[in-house]
């Protein structure tokens, strides 16, 4: 894809007289958005199946009828 063109040809073309230790790219927009789980979600099943519930009633019943509350 592009960005992995101007990321290689942005190596290659550069002038590096020191070592070079880390090289990052960052893309976005390549699918559909995915949750992250948190470093402390120690507690995986029970995510998993509040989340297969919440699948579940939002295919019965329509995706905007289940939704987070705020705290406001």
């Amino acid at each position: 894809g592009l960005p992995a063109t101007l990321a290689i040809r942005a190596f290659q073309e550069g002038d590096y007289r020191e070592a070079v230790r880390l090289i990052g790219v960052g893309v976005t927009g390549l699918g559909e958005p995915v949750r992250q789980l948190g470093l402390w979600d120690l507690n995986t099943e029970k995510s998993r199946k509040l989340q297969e519930a919440v699948d579940a009633l939002q295919e019965k019943y329509g995706r905007g009828m289940i939704h987070k509350g705020t705290n406001k």
